[in-house]
């Protein structure tokens, strides 16, 4: 049996030429769930990207190109597996640019 709670939106804001980082720590009978992410630069960054891993493994990995704000879907959503990790990471912009990270994600409950 499966439960899905209501989305919870979580933020981060790094600092000066620094990853922006949002970890779910893995937890017995959760998966976590990532909806959304929306991230920004605070200018136009010289190696952006944003990526997301699940249990160690790169699944999800794209380049940002310009300050944004960059919405990007997950449609149906990027599932992790039971006891987990899921980590989403907004590379470092470039010197003296900050990055500024937004995850929409649920997490259900299953036995």
């Amino acid at each position: 049996m499966e439960h899905y709670p209501a989305t919870i939106n979580d933020t981060a804001t790094g600092s000066a030429n620094a990853d922006t980082v949002v970890t779910y720590a893995a937890q017995e009978h959760i998966k976590h769930v990532i909806d959304q992410i929306i991230c920004s630069y605070a200018s136009d960054p010289t190696n952006g990207r944003v990526r997301v891993e699940v249990g160690g493994n790169v699944i999800f990995d794209v380049h940002v190109t310009s300050k944004g704000p960059a919405p990007i879907p997950l449609v149906p959503g990027i599932e992790g597996g039971k006891n987990e990790a899921v980590v989403v990471t907004l590379s470092a912009g470039g010197s003296g640019i900050i990055g500024k990270l937004n995850v929409r994600r649920r997490t259900i409950w299953s036995a």
